[in-house]
C-alpha cells in the first residue's frame, strides 16, 4: 500500500469508531437500518463516500478500488451491516449506470448518490433464480416507448430505503441469458412496492426486503 492509501485506511478506521461502534450490538438486536442510513445521507454524503468510486464529473471522487476495499475492511470489522449496504452503492447498485448508462443517465442517478442524496439497490434474486440469472420469471414486455414490467425479487438490499433500482427482467425468455435486460426503477413508480422484509441470522441492521412489480 501507498502512504496515501495508508492514511486513508486510518481515516476510515476512526471514522468507523467514532461513527458506527457506538450502538452497533443494539442497531443489529434490533435490526435496525435507519441509523446507518442517516449516517449515510449525513456524513458520507458530504465527506464523498457515498461516490467514492465514481468519477469526478458525476459528483465521486474518482477513487480506486483498493482504497473501496480497505473502506470495506475498517467499516466491516466495526460493524458489517454499515460494509453491505455501502457496497451495494458502489458496485451493483452503481456501477453498471457507469459503465452501460447513457450520458444522460448517468447525471441523473449517479450525482445524486455520489452525493448521498439518494440510495440505490439491485434486483436480480428471485425465489427460484439468482446464480443461475435465465431461470427468473420477471418480465418485461414492451409497449410502445415503455416497458411494462410484473415479478417479485426477493432479499434485495437496500430495499425501501432506496431511491434508484437496477432491475433485471426477461424480455425475450428463448434467449436465455442473452434475454435478459436491465432497468433503471424509480421508488415511487405506480405497480412498484415492496413485500416481506425478512428476519435474518446475522447482518440484521440491513434492510432486505421483497420488491413487487405489477404492471
Amino acid at each position: 500500500l501507498t502512504h496515501e492509501q495508508l492514511a486513508f485506511q486510518h481515516e476510515m478506521r476512526e471514522l468507523a469508531i467514532s461513527e458506527f461502534a457506538p450502538g452497533a450490538r443494539q442497531r443489529d438486536e434490533d435490526e435496525d437500518f435507519k441509523p446507518i442510513y442517516d449516517i449515510f445521507r449525513q456524513k458520507f454524503g458530504p465527506m464523498g463516500l457515498m461516490g467514492l468510486t465514481m468519477p469526478k464529473e458525476y459528483g465521486g471522487l474518482d477513487k480506486s478500488y483498493i482504497h473501496f476495499a480497505l473502506a470495506m475492511i475498517e467499516f466491516s470489522r466495526v460493524d458489517v451491516s454499515v460494509g453491505s449496504a455501502w457496497s451495494v452503492c458502489l458496485s451493483i447498485g452503481s456501477v453498471p449506470i457507469m459503465k452501460f448508462g447513457t450520458e444522460e443517465q448517468k447525471r441523473k442517478y449517479l450525482a445524486p448518490l455520489a452525493k448521498g442524496e439518494k440510495l440505490c439497490a439491485f434486483g436480480l434474486t428471485e425465489e427460484n433464480a439468482g446464480s443461475d440469472s435465465a431461470m427468473q420469471e420477471t418480465t418485461a414486455v414492451s409497449d410502445g416507448d415503455s416497458y411494462v414490467l410484473n415479478g417479485r425479487k426477493i432479499y434485495i438490499t437496500n430495499a425501501g430505503y432506496a431511491d434508484t433500482y437496477i432491475v433485471f427482467a426477461m424480455t425475450d425468455k428463448s434467449k436465455g441469458n442473452k434475454g435478459i435486460s436491465a432497468f433503471i426503477i424509480e421508488k415511487g413508480t405506480p405497480g412498484f412496492t415492496f413485500g416481506t422484509e425478512y428476519k435474518k441470522m446475522g447482518i440484521r441492521a440491513t434492510a432486505q426486503r421483497e420488491l413487487i412489480f405489477e404492471n
